[in-house]
């Protein structure tokens, strides 16, 4: 069982969940012992322009669309 009050975890919301709550989630515990931080590096990630995602949360920022 999820956090109930996730509204995507919902039949209403997706048909094939068996009842409300029902969810998948992983947790990445990330963290790095200090005495060992210099055996870790960092993931590069590409740059991505996320305008095309969602240019509507770009045209409010700058003013352009209400909403």
């Amino acid at each position: 069982m999820g956090h109930v009050l996730d509204s995507s975890q919902q039949p209403a919301y997706n048909p094939e969940l068996p009842g409300k709550g029902v969810s998948c989630k992983t947790i990445f515990d990330c963290t790095v012992p200090w005495h060992m931080k210099d055996e870790f590096k960092r993931a590069e990630f590409m740059e991505v322009d996320p305008r095309p995602f969602a240019p509507q949360l770009f045209d409010k920022a700058q003013g352009g669309a209400h909403g």
